[in-house]
């Protein structure tokens, strides 16, 4: 029996540990989404309900706007909660501005406000959950007034002496003797101008008073309120200057992957690589060459002025790529000789944003290889094909389109303006050639969470040489004319951003 006694004292006891909070859609929030962060930061200290069903009641309740006093009531009733949370979101610069006011059963209602650049921000998070353990906590206890009671519910009996004289006049007037008739018209005509003027007065005197006490409320909420943002300014601008540095480094407000500050992004290609040649003479052209292979890269971008909030704004880029156990048999043998190829590029970009899109020009170094190592071989000239080292001063241009909010297409142009070609334009090699090449890329990037997300992208580049054929070089002694050198291939990588 003790036992049942003590369960049933311990359960209100809990029921009653966390106070009942809802959150009612904040304005300027389409999405919720921001409401549903507060619901989320609330729920750490309260028990909540959350924007979606408070947005229902209100749907309910004809309700359009949960700010005044009437409408805070109805929601407190319906709900059965102790505090209703509402506010609104502005746009501030390169930030957002969320206000925030926790309402209670007694007349003053607390307001803060935060600012924010993307609400997964861990600093925005905290402050945020701060200001409302310690608002709702405020809300809840010593609460000596209740507002569920409307003002015009007061008593009303403020002059009971001036009710009552109206009743005894009247009495004492029927008391008198009745002599005449017409002395008794005369009581009656003056007992009803006695009876309406007392009410009256009764009504403009007990209205005069009610008047005065609504003012005085609102006068006194009007200062209460003014002190409480007086406070709250003043706390938030600490907290402001507190938190600066958390700011700096919190993620933009941006599309995730087509303005994110700093991409870098790692993983594996296939690639396959030919080189043909056009030839007018007699003698037999060289051997085409093609190569498939497979091997790691790594690529990036950082604009170090999109980490304060503009998308937009200088940066650098760079990217690496080498192949892995790469060798091509060597023709009449049984040997194969290995290979070095890769590509490397390091270069400065300026990116323009187009709403949630962006583009960005710049300018590179460009060197891509494909070297043989002929140590192996009884002599150098039994692997016959050339040697490429180019070298180029690439411009370029990389468009980044959102296609959804976390999945962006990324199609990106170089033309190399080469500076050297290696081995293959060495005089006893094909010689001197115009060049015409160029670098596509395109491809598709999507964020799997704030700061982690995936590249898959096709490569095509091309370098075509036409050769001028001069006197003791291959191009004129073997009839060459040109060779297209060719790469293609794919990617796929694992990214971080930020």
């Amino acid at each position: 029996m003790c036992l049942i006694v003590l369960v049933s004292l311990a359960l209100p006891a809990m029921a009653a540990a966390k106070p009942r909070v809802a959150v009612a859609p904040f304005e300027g929030d389409s999405e919720d989404k921001v409401s549903d962060v507060v619901a989320e930061e609330a729920e750490k200290s309260a028990k909540v309900t959350g924007p979606e069903e408070v947005g229902r009641v209100m749907e309910s309740l004809a309700i359009s706007d949960a700010r005044s006093m009437r409408a805070l009531k109805k929601l407190r009733v319906r709900l059965e909660v102790d505090v209703v949370v509402h506010g609104k979101v502005e746009r501030d610069g390169s930030k957002k501005r969320l206000e925030v006011t926790v309402s209670g059963r007694a007349k003053k209602s607390a307001t803060f406000e935060v600012k924010f650049k993307t609400t997964s921000s861990k600093a925005f998070r905290k402050e945020l959950r701060d200001e409302l353990v310690k608002r709702i906590a405020s809300a809840t206890e010593g609460e000596a007034r209740d507002d569920d009671t409307d003002e015009d519910d007061e008593p009303k009996k403020k002059k009971p002496s001036d009710d009552d004289e109206p009743k005894k006049k009247k009495l004492s007037e029927d008391d008198e003797p009745k002599k005449k008739p017409s002395e008794d018209d005369e009581p009656k005509k003056k007992k009803s101008s006695d009876d309406d003027e007392p009410r009256k007065k009764k009504s403009s005197e007990d209205d005069e008073p009610r008047k005065k006490r609504v003012a005085d409320d609102d006068s006194k909420r009007v200062r209460k309120h003014h002190d409480d943002d007086d406070d709250d300014s003043s706390s938030h601008k600490k907290k402001r200057k507190r938190h600066h540095d958390d700011d700096e480094a919190d993620e933009p407000d941006r599309h995730p992957v087509t303005q994110a500050a700093l991409w870098l992004d790692a993983g594996g290609f296939g690639l396959r690589r030919t080189l043909k040649y056009d030839s007018t003479g007699n003698t037999a052209p060289p051997p085409k060459v093609g190569t498939g292979s497979f091997g790691g890269q790594l690529e990036g971008e950082v604009y170090p002025l999109a980490f304060s909030g503009g998308p937009a704004g200088f940066g650098i880029a760079g990217s690496l790529r080498r192949t892995v156990g790469l060798s091509i048999a060597v023709p009449n043998t049984t040997m194969s000789a290995p290979i070095k190829e890769g590509h490397y590029s390091i270069g400065a970009r300026y990116r323009l944003v187009f709403g949630s899109s962006s583009l960005a020009l710049g300018v590179s170094y460009w060197h891509s290889s494909y070297v043989a190592d002929r140590s192996g071989l009884m002599t150098p000239t039994q692997l016959d094909m050339p040697d490429v080292e180019y070298s180029a001063v690439a411009p370029g241009a990389v468009a980044k389109i959102a296609a959804t909010p976390k999945i962006g297409v990324m199609l990106g142009a170089d033309v190399p303006l080469m500076l050297s070609t290696g081995p293959i334009g060495a005089g006893t090699s094909y010689g001197k050639a115009t060049i015409l090449s160029f670098a596509l890329t395109g491809g598709v990037e999507v964020a799997l969470a704030p700061n982690y997300g995936l590249h898959f992208a096709a490569i095509f580049e091309q370098v075509g040489l036409s050769f001028k054929a001069d006197a003791g070089s291959q191009a004129a002694s073997r009839g060459v004319t040109a060779a297209t050198d060719r790469t293609v291939g794919v990617t796929a990588s694992f990214a971080v951003i930020y």
